[in-house]
């Protein structure tokens, strides 16, 4: 088969998308060892289930089209995660929803545009078919979070 010719956009996209659904699986697995709250730890289920598929499938598609893609959350993610490790109790469930409400719009965003302006097809329906799943991880994140208030 011949090697795809994958566009800088698309490879942004493929690399920003495994970093961000790489950490989602690690917030999630930490949620579900540190939360009290049932609410959170179900959402913790949801991320680790559905971002563990997105992460299989786009590892595929990246490896399938010769793109180098992340196999470990970034630094970025790694401050994050560290800080949602010392934190506790209530606090850790205020810091983790919070958090999963900021990533959960950026990525929003960021499979939206790949949807809609993507050149590589695969891709372009892989971000198409996650927005949906983004979207329902989001209103959950927001349903817990205005009953924490």
């Amino acid at each position: 088969m011949a090697k795809k010719d994958i566009s800088k956009m698309d490879m942004e996209f493929a690399s920003k998308a495994a970093d961000g659904g790489l950490a989602e699986v690690e917030m999630g697995k930490l949620a579900k060892q540190k939360s009290k709250s049932s609410e959170v730890r179900d959402l913790a289920e949801e991320l680790i289930k559905d971002h563990s598929q997105a992460n299989d499938t786009l590892m595929k598609l990246a490896k399938d089209s010769d793109m180098t893609v992340p196999s470990t959350p970034s630094g970025k993610y790694k401050s994050i995660l560290d800080k949602l490790k010392s934190a506790e109790g209530d606090e850790f469930d205020r810091q983790f929803v919070s958090m999963q409400i900021e990533e959960h719009e950026s990525e929003i965003n960021l499979f939206s545009s790949e949807a809609d302006h993507g050149s590589d097809p695969d891709l372009r329906e892989f971000a198409s078919g996650c927005v949906p799943v983004l979207k329902e991880h989001l209103e959950m994140a927001r349903s817990i979070y205005t009953h924490m208030s």
